[in-house]
C-alpha cells in the first residue's frame, strides 16, 4: 500500500513538472473587453490591444500569478498608438499581487487626480513579483509615473516618461532586487526622475538616459535605500536647471560606478548626507564643481 501511494504521489509530481502551457490569444477593442481580459487572465494569456481612439479608460487591474515558462502578455497590437487611460482621480493599470506578468508597447497617458493634492498612478504593483515592462511611454501624468510597493525582481526597460508632476518612478516598503535599464526620463519631469525609498536595496538603475530639459526637480535621483547599484547610466542637463545635487544619497552601501554626468552648473554631481558609499572613479564629471564631495574609490 505504501508502494503504490508513493507511485501515486511521485507520478503527481512529475505530471506537475511537465505540464504544458496551454498559450491562448484575446484580442481587444474597448474597455470593458479589455478589464474582462485582465480578470479572467490565465496562465499563458496573450492579450492584444487594438488602437482605440482616443484611448481605453481605466482603472485597470490585473491580479494573476502566471510562470515564468508561461507568462501572460498585455501589448499594444501597434506600438506607440495604443493608448491607456483612466477616469479623474483614478490610478490607470494596478499589477496587485500578479507575477510573471508582461506588459509592453503601450502609452499611458493623461493620469490625473480631481483634486491637486491627491497622488495617482500611471502603474501601481501591490505585492506584485517578477514582471516585465518594456517599451512603455509614461506621458502626461499629474502624479506619480509608477510606484512599487513591497514588490520586487521586476523589470523595467526600454520605458520613456515625461511631463510628469511627481516622481518618474518610486519604490517603496521593501521593494528589492527591481532592475530599470534603458530608460530615459525627461523632458519636464517636476519631482526626482526616481526614489528608492527607506528599505529598499539591491535595486539597479543601469544603463538610463535623463535629461534635465524644462525640468524643475533638484535632483535626478534621490536614494534613502540601501546596497542599491546606479551604474552606466547618463545625465544631461542642457538647460542648466538647478539641480543640487546630480544624485542625492542618503542611504549606504550604494554603487555608483561608469556614469556621465553633465551637470552644466557648478555643483557637484553626486553628494548627500550619507558617507557610506562607493563612488567609482569610472564616472566621468562634465561641466561641474566636481564628482562628489565625499571620498573617491580608485579601484573601480
Amino acid at each position: 500500500m505504501k508502494n503504490a501511494l508513493l507511485a501515486i504521489v511521485v507520478a503527481a509530481v512529475v505530471g506537475c513538472a511537465f505540464a504544458k502551457c496551454n498559450p491562448y490569444t484575446v484580442y481587444v477593442k474597448d474597455d470593458q473587453s479589455l478589464q474582462t481580459a485582465l480578470s479572467s487572465a490565465r496562465p499563458g494569456a496573450r492579450i492584444l490591444l487594438y488602437p482605440l481612439a482616443p484611448y481605453y479608460t481605466g482603472p485597470f487591474v490585473i491580479s494573476v500569478n502566471a510562470t515564468p515558462d508561461c507568462p501572460i502578455t498585455i501589448a499594444g497590437l501597434k506600438p506607440g498608438e495604443v493608448t491607456l487611460s483612466s477616469k479623474l482621480d483614478s490610478d490607470c493599470l494596478t499589477l496587485d499581487g500578479a507575477s510573471n506578468v508582461v506588459i509592453r508597447d503601450l502609452v499611458i497617458y493623461g493620469v490625473r487626480p480631481l483634486e491637486g493634492d491627491k497622488v495617482v498612478f500611471g502603474m501601481r504593483l501591490l505585492h506584485s513579483n517578477f514582471n516585465l515592462v518594456e517599451n512603455v511611454v509614461f506621458h502626461r501624468i499629474s502624479g506619480t509615473g509608477v510606484l512599487l510597493t513591497n514588490s520586487s525582481s521586476n523589470t523595467f526597460s526600454g520605458c520613456k516618461f515625461s511631463l510628469i508632476d511627481r516622481v518618474g518612478l518610486a519604490t517603496e516598503e521593501d521593494s528589492n532586487n527591481n532592475t530599470i535599464t534603458k530608460c530615459t526620463f525627461g523632458d519636464e519631469l517636476k519631482f526626482e526622475a526616481v526614489n528608492l525609498y527607506f528599505g529598499c536595496s539591491q535595486n539597479r538603475v543601469v544603463q538610463n538616459t535623463f535629461n534635465g530639459r524644462y525640468c524643475t526637480f533638484t535632483s535626478w535621483i534621490e536614494l534613502y535605500g540601501s546596497d542599491n547599484i546606479i551604474s552606466g547610466n547618463t545625465f544631461k542637463n542642457p538647460d542648466s536647471v538647478s539641480i543640487d545635487p546630480g544624485i542625492d544619497a542618503f542611504g549606504s552601501g550604494n554603487l555608483f560606478q561608469a556614469n556621465t554626468f553633465d551637470l552644466n552648473l557648478d555643483k557637484y554631481c553626486i553628494s548627500g548626507e550619507s558617507d557610506n558609499n562607493r563612488i567609482c572613479a569610472s564616472n566621468k564629471a562634465l561641466h561641474s564643481a566636481g564628482l562628489t564631495d565625499k571620498e573617491i574609490d580608485k579601484s573601480c
